[in-house]
């Protein structure tokens, strides 16, 4: 058992119908349950309970075990003085408070549902690519399903803001240095993107500003801090670039990153790093501040439309430098790598945005952005589509890589609609019980 099944009892208010007592028989009235705490310190705070004949207000600590208390050192902890009861499975030892103070304890033993017991434990116990897997056929959620699924949407949309804004401390508030690097990481994609965000450590964001209306120089410096300059190649346009990046090398003191670190062998070759690095420059040449760009723009067709630039017209015939291809090509952005940037870079950074300067208007515009792109195709969302959970739009595609990766992965069945509808059915017991993965 896991201390978030006693979340999970506190949280549903299925205690509260019983008589509610503390080991040492003070009457527990709960008037207010308080909410969990997801940081450091207590587990449920601003609660209030009356216990006995005294009203208190403050935290509530869950242990599996009362001497869990003193084995995570809540005893030396001062930030567990304002805790007014302790809410254990089993209580095996009386605990103190660092002021000396004993606790009120709730022993849950005597009050938990055994059926529900049973349950949780058997859920726990499955294995297999969702615990719940055997009863997905069976499910019932049409009541609440749509509301989790946005829910999941928007906590995931929630997640890549807090990344983002941390970017954005660490840009100094640069909101078009940020829009910047998250171009980099996912124009170039799983197998190059975090070489693209190392390339652009080595540039300061004002440099690629300042050069941003030269397309040559800027493709000269992107290319050169790659380390695809360093060799002798019989090519105008290489030498071009060369040319340009030793000078600006000097001007700036530059120092590239090692070439050897890009990889070719398992990417297409329309997606090469140096196909994508020129497409990167024709975005930034032709958009130097990007946020404007993204502020702008009423619909993901109006964005679509501006972000489907060109790579130089060297690239229409190369994939790598001084080797022509077998074909021409015409090296624009297509819809799937538009809408990649739509739903990772552009409508992230809008709902980060909408948080850091409260304009709720942002964060409608980013949902709707996303809402009208197709669902991804990926292995995760194939795996739901097997068992009957599709995904009609990109924010649902989105909701359900959520919820397989923070809720099914790790065994979140507790805050999960569906998983809350299996242990709160009576008739699920014995499909529990005689299914098998």
């Amino acid at each position: 058992m896991k201390e978030e099944f006693l979340y999970y009892l506190w949280k549903s208010g299925r205690l509260f119908q019983n008589n509610l007592r503390t080991t040492k028989g003070q009457k527990i009235t709960v008037i207010k349950p308080g909410y969990r705490n997801l940081s450091g310190g207590p587990d449920f705070l601003d609660a209030k309970l009356k216990i006995g004949e005294i009203t208190w207000h403050g935290q509530i600590e869950f242990h599996l075990k009362s001497s869990d208390w003193n084995a995570h050192k809540h005893h030396q902890d001062s930030n567990y003085n304002s805790v007014i009861l302790h809410v254990v499975m089993r209580d095996d030892k009386p605990i103190f408070t660092k002021k000396g103070s004993p606790l009120p304890t709730l022993e849950l033993e005597c009050y938990a549902d055994e059926n529900l017991l049973k349950k949780y434990s058997e859920l726990q116990k499955r294995k297999g690519w969702v615990a719940c897997d055997a009863l997905s056929k069976n499910k019932d959620l049409s009541f609440c399903w749509p509301v989790f699924l946005s829910s999941l949407g928007i906590e995931r949309l929630e997640q890549k803001s807090e990344k983002i804004l941390f970017l954005l401390h660490r840009q100094k508030g640069d909101w078009d240095a940020v829009v910047a690097v998250l171009m980099a990481r996912y124009l170039l994609g799983k197998a190059n993107g975090e070489t693209a965000v190392e390339l652009l450590t080595t540039l300061p964001f004002k440099l690629i500003h300042r050069y941003a209306a030269n397309l040559t120089k800027l493709e000269s410096l992107l290319f050169g801090q790659a380390g695809f300059l360093q060799k002798e190649i019989d090519d105008p346009y290489y030498k071009t670039l060369q040319s340009h990046y030793n000078h600006l090398k000097k001007l700036h003191h530059l120092h590239c990153i090692n070439p050897g670190q890009w990889k070719f062998m398992t990417v297409r070759p329309p997606a090469f790093p140096t196909i994508r690095l020129s497409q990167w420059c024709g975005l930034f040449s032709q958009f130097p501040r990007p946020l404007s760009l993204f502020l702008n723009q009423n619909s993901a067709d109006e964005l679509r439309s501006k972000l489907r630039v060109k790579a130089s017209p060297y690239w229409n015939t190369h994939y790598t430098f001084g080797k022509k291809g077998a074909k021409k090509r015409k090296g624009a952005l297509g819809k799937s790598t538009l809408d990649n940037l739509i739903l990772n870079v552009a409508s992230p950074v809008l709902f980060a945005y909408s948080i850091h300067q409260g304009k709720d208007e942002l964060r409608e515009k980013a949902l709707e952005w996303i809402e009208s792109i197709e669902p991804e195709k990926n292995s995760i969302i194939s795996k739901w589509k097997k068992r009957e959970v599709p995904a009609y739009n990109a924010l649902d595609s989105q909701a359900l890589i959520q919820l397989k990766r923070e809720y099914c992965d790790k065994s979140r069945c507790l805050d999960c609609a569906f998983g809350s509808h299996l242990l709160g059915s009576e008739k699920r017991v014995n499909e529990l019980e005689t299914s098998s993965l």
